[in-house]
């Protein structure tokens, strides 16, 4: 049996984001998601500050599923309504994730964009 994969954020993210996908939002926690990357929990932190510091990279990858381009002959009216629209679909879509990232801001790029 090989050594299991290396940790990086992004695994760490892309782990997090099932756990939640399949648990909910209170099944992510460090114990938990160490279980599942096959680590200590506290390898975690060598790559997050902390669960919250995790939580808003979780939320910021959900946000990027938004689409937010703006067309050609929009004006700001359609454009406001077409990524509401669009942002629902992407709740509905995800429904776990959805209620992780309306918990608090993320300040990350995908919100501020």
């Amino acid at each position: 049996m090989g050594r299991p994969a290396a940790l990086s954020r992004d695994r760490i993210i892309d782990a997090a984001i099932a756990l939640v996908e399949e648990h909910g939002a209170d099944a992510l926690s460090a114990r938990r998601l160490g279980t599942v990357l096959g680590c200590d929990a506290t390898a975690l932190y060598r790559h997050f500050a902390n669960m919250g510091d995790l939580a808003r990279e979780v939320g910021d990858r959900f946000l990027g599923l938004v689409d937010t381009k703006r067309r050609r002959n929009d004006d700001w009216r359609s454009t406001v309504r077409r990524i509401c629209v669009e942002l629902r679909r992407v709740q509905l879509q995800h429904p776990r994730l959805a209620a992780l990232v309306s918990a608090e801001p993320t300040q990350l790029e995908n919100e501020t964009r």
